[in-house]
């Protein structure tokens, strides 16, 4: 209901933009009350993040997409060093 979106909102106004992505999987999470989340609202979800955080849209989505883009990005088939990953502070590897 209402407060679910509202608690969402605050959420949104505590998370950098970095650890952002936009989503549409949950359907009881949309970003407009009484709304059903679905890939069709994905523009809503983003235009509630830029009310929140004050940004245009533009800034909002190349951001979310840099996320997602990194989130389901296949691993590489080097090492560690050479994808860029940092070592394991355990392990070393």
């Amino acid at each position: 209901g209402s407060a679910c979106v509202r608690d969402l909102r605050v959420q949104i106004r505590l998370l950098e933009l970095k650890h952002l992505c936009v989503e549409t999987d949950s359907p009881a999470l949309p970003a407009t009350k009484g709304e059903v989340n679905e890939p069709a609202e994905l523009v809503t979800s983003v235009r509630v993040i830029c009310d929140v955080k004050g940004l245009p849209a533009e800034v909002v989505a190349a951001s979310t997409t840099a996320v997602a883009a990194d989130l389901f990005r296949p691993p590489s088939s080097g090492t560690a060093a050479q994808s860029g990953a940092k070592a394991s502070p355990t392990t070393g590897k």
